[in-house]
Protein backbone atom coordinates (compact mmCIF):
# COMPACT_ATOMS: atom_id res chain seq x y z
CA UNK A 1 0.00 0.00 0.00
CA UNK A 2 1.26 3.38 -1.25
CA UNK A 3 0.33 5.91 1.22
CA UNK A 4 2.22 8.45 -0.60
CA UNK A 5 0.36 8.38 -3.82
CA UNK A 6 -0.61 11.67 -5.19
CA UNK A 7 -4.29 12.48 -5.46
CA UNK A 8 -5.88 14.69 -8.00
CA UNK A 9 -7.88 17.69 -6.84
CA UNK A 10 -10.33 18.81 -8.87
CA UNK A 11 -9.37 22.38 -10.29
CA UNK A 12 -12.23 25.27 -9.17
CA UNK A 13 -13.66 27.24 -11.94
CA UNK A 14 -10.83 29.56 -13.56
CA UNK A 15 -13.49 32.25 -13.88
CA UNK A 16 -15.27 31.60 -10.00
CA UNK A 17 -11.87 31.84 -8.72
CA UNK A 18 -10.81 34.81 -10.59
CA UNK A 19 -13.73 36.26 -9.40
CA UNK A 20 -13.61 36.05 -5.75
CA UNK A 21 -9.78 37.36 -5.96
CA UNK A 22 -10.66 40.20 -7.71
CA UNK A 23 -13.68 40.88 -5.35
CA UNK A 24 -11.52 39.75 -2.23
CA UNK A 25 -11.72 42.70 -0.26
CA UNK A 26 -15.39 43.40 -0.45
CA UNK A 27 -16.13 39.70 0.55
CA UNK A 28 -13.77 39.99 3.80
CA UNK A 29 -15.65 43.83 4.33
CA UNK A 30 -19.45 42.44 4.19
CA UNK A 31 -19.63 38.62 4.17
CA UNK A 32 -16.35 37.65 7.38
CA UNK A 33 -17.31 34.50 9.03
CA UNK A 34 -19.30 33.03 6.19
CA UNK A 35 -19.38 30.86 3.72
CA UNK A 36 -20.03 31.21 -0.41
CA UNK A 37 -20.54 29.63 -3.31
CA UNK A 38 -19.40 31.20 -6.61
CA UNK A 39 -20.07 30.76 -10.34
CA UNK A 40 -18.74 31.62 -13.40
CA UNK A 41 -20.97 35.14 -13.38
CA UNK A 42 -19.90 35.69 -9.47
CA UNK A 43 -21.95 35.36 -6.03
CA UNK A 44 -24.66 32.88 -6.06
CA UNK A 45 -25.17 32.48 -2.43
CA UNK A 46 -23.36 33.25 1.39
CA UNK A 47 -24.23 31.23 4.65
CA UNK A 48 -23.31 29.46 7.38
CA UNK A 49 -22.18 26.37 5.84
CA UNK A 50 -20.68 24.69 3.10
CA UNK A 51 -23.57 22.59 2.58
CA UNK A 52 -26.09 25.29 3.27
CA UNK A 53 -24.41 27.84 0.27
CA UNK A 54 -23.88 24.50 -2.07
CA UNK A 55 -27.75 23.44 -1.90
CA UNK A 56 -28.74 26.98 -2.53
CA UNK A 57 -26.79 27.61 -5.55
CA UNK A 58 -28.02 23.46 -6.69
CA UNK A 59 -31.23 25.39 -6.46
CA UNK A 60 -30.23 28.10 -8.73
CA UNK A 61 -29.38 25.55 -11.68
CA UNK A 62 -25.38 25.38 -10.50
CA UNK A 63 -24.66 21.66 -9.97
CA UNK A 64 -20.81 22.85 -9.42
CA UNK A 65 -20.11 25.97 -8.20
CA UNK A 66 -17.08 27.53 -6.02
CA UNK A 67 -17.39 27.24 -2.53
CA UNK A 68 -14.95 29.23 -0.27
CA UNK A 69 -15.07 29.96 3.55
CA UNK A 70 -14.35 33.75 4.15
CA UNK A 71 -12.20 33.81 7.02
CA UNK A 72 -13.16 36.10 10.07
CA UNK A 73 -11.94 39.91 10.09
CA UNK A 74 -9.20 38.39 13.03
CA UNK A 75 -7.95 35.98 10.08
CA UNK A 76 -8.79 38.44 7.28
CA UNK A 77 -8.52 35.59 3.38
CA UNK A 78 -10.75 32.90 1.68
CA UNK A 79 -10.28 29.17 1.61
CA UNK A 80 -11.33 27.65 -1.66
CA UNK A 81 -12.61 24.27 -1.17
CA UNK A 82 -14.66 21.97 -4.12
CA UNK A 83 -17.83 20.64 -3.41
CA UNK A 84 -17.83 17.31 -1.65
CA UNK A 85 -19.84 14.46 -3.67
Amino acid sequence: MNINREVEHPRPSTKAAKWVQENRKWLEQNHAGKWIAVGTEGLLAVGDSALAVSEDAKLKGYADPLLAAVRRRDFQGIDLIRPWR
